[in-house]
């Protein structure tokens, strides 16, 4: 096998805990899973209130 250095790059680079940054976006992201989760969890029977709770939440993590 012959040796490349870029995959010794590749296996030093996973090796690491690399940390990743979380955006606007990540977190908007986040923010409608999680009101769909509550959602689903809720059911028919919900109350406006519930679903307004639910937007807010989302409203305020997607403004950009």
């Amino acid at each position: 096998a012959l040796y490349r250095p870029e995959q010794r790059k590749i296996r030093q680079a996973s090796a690491r805990s690399v940390r990743r940054v979380v955006t606007d976006a990540d977190r908007c992201q986040q923010a409608k899973l999680k009101r769909a989760d509550q959602l689903e969890r809720l059911g028919l029977k919900r109350t406006f209130s519930q679903l307004s709770q639910a937007d807010a939440q989302v409203r305020a993590q997607c403004r950009y």
